[in-house]
């Protein structure tokens, strides 16, 4: 199935669920809609070749990739304001996870491509989620709790805000002393939320 009907080849069209989340101007989601469809691929891309055509303005997908590197970075600066353990330093190559993690690429070039998925995946993870809740559609939930208290996130995030002030050692220290606080995200029913994502609603669509 991998190889074939759930393959994403260049020039390929598959089935897909699609989904169409429209975004006001302070990325506050206006609306989703979710039809079932054919979305016929127009390439097979990796995450190295992401940074290769931002450099390119005269590639054929530089316009596209280059909106959605401006708005994956909007969206987990967006994240941060309301209360997720969000956090980047580009230039340093790492940012944190949906878990609240801290991911480490070494450079922007290996980030860029990265972070430009994870924040459209959670975003279109997060929107799903909320659908089916409000239209009792019975899914898995991805939940995530912490073991401190709503306190910790504070604490977290100030600690996160000075570490981009300093080293990337010190980023590392933060990942080392406070990722223990955070419990493995489980799959469950019934939505309990998700402390890393400081969602009530979350799911891996």
């Amino acid at each position: 199935l991998a190889d074939e009907e759930l393959s994403l080849w260049p020039d390929r069209a598959r089935d897909v669920m699609a989904i169409e989340i429209t975004l006001a101007d302070d990325l506050t989601t206006q609306s989703v809609v979710i039809t079932e469809g054919r979305m016929h691929s127009l390439a097979k891309l990796t995450y190295g070749d992401v940074p290769k055509i931002l450099r390119d303005p005269s590639h054929r997908f530089y316009r596209v990739l280059q909106d959605g590197a401006d708005l994956s970075q909007k969206l987990l600066e967006f994240r941060r304001s309301e209360g997720a353990l969000a956090m980047s330093d580009l230039a340093h190559g790492w940012f944190t996870s949906e878990d609240g993690a801290i991911q480490e690429f070494g450079s922007y070039e290996e980030a860029v491509g990265h972070l430009l998925v994870q924040e459209l995946m959670i975003l279109a993870n997060r929107s799903v989620a909320e659908y089916a809740m409000i239209r009792d559609i019975p899914i898995l939930y991805r939940n995530h709790s912490s073991r401190k208290t709503e306190a910790a996130r504070v604490q977290l995030l100030q600690e996160l805000d000075e570490a981009t002030h300093h080293s990337l050692d010190a980023i590392l220290g933060v990942k080392r002393d406070r990722h223990p606080l955070l419990d493995r995200s489980e799959y469950g029913v019934v939505p309990t939320g998700h402390f890393g994502l400081n969602l009530p609603v979350y799911c891996h669509f």
